[in-house]
């Protein structure tokens, strides 16, 4: 009877460790937006900065966002490339202006490249929640939005990122396709 107590109490404290770590994640669709007409997506701005030895460098993190949309349907566009694009449309250096008048600065004549692009955001140091929210090229509308926390037992590297990444990626083509299948 000892033992089947004792597992008991094992099973139940395993549980509720396994609860306690596992990642929490939102995502939102803003009314009316249809998410099914976006076939191109380019990577825009990238709120991060590396606040462990141990996480990716914003550069790289920017590099991970990308390579972790190719488990995705939608054609993604290059941070670069982005970049390009903007300096060739305002002809001017973005780099030189504020983050939130570069940034729109970059979406001027962006739709000409893509449908929507994507701002990432990571907050809190200690336990990183990432933000990522998908906006119309052409009315800058938020359209989308899905937000996720690093588990507590995950340790801040670019496989993480990576993963959480590749989450979004196909949480977004699940939407989308299940807005497709309701038309």
């Amino acid at each position: 009877m000892k033992k089947i107590f004792q597992l008991t109490i094992f099973v139940l404290m395993l549980a509720v460790t396994s609860m306690a770590s596992a990642a929490s994640e939102k995502s939102t669709i803003e009314e009316g937006a249809d998410l099914s007409n976006i076939h191109k997506l380019a990577i825009g701005t990238t709120n991060y900065y590396q606040t462990d030895s141990n996480a990716p460098t914003h550069d790289e993190f920017v590099d991970i966002i990308y390579e972790a949309s190719k488990v995705g349907r939608t054609q993604v566009i290059s941070n670069d490339d982005y970049r390009a694009a903007a300096k060739k449309i305002s002809k001017f250096k973005i780099e030189l202006f504020e983050p939130n008048i570069a940034q729109k600065m970059s979406n001027q004549g962006i739709s000409d490249l893509a449908d929507a692009y994507l701002v990432t955001t990571i907050a809190n140091p200690n336990r990183p929640n990432f933000f990522f929210e998908v906006y119309d090229a052409k009315t800058n509308q938020l359209l989308y939005t899905y937000q996720t926390v690093l588990a507590k037992t995950s340790r801040k590297n670019a496989k993480n990122f990576q993963e959480i990444c590749e989450t979004f990626f196909k949480k977004f083509d699940q939407v989308a396709v299940k807005q497709a299948k309701k038309r």
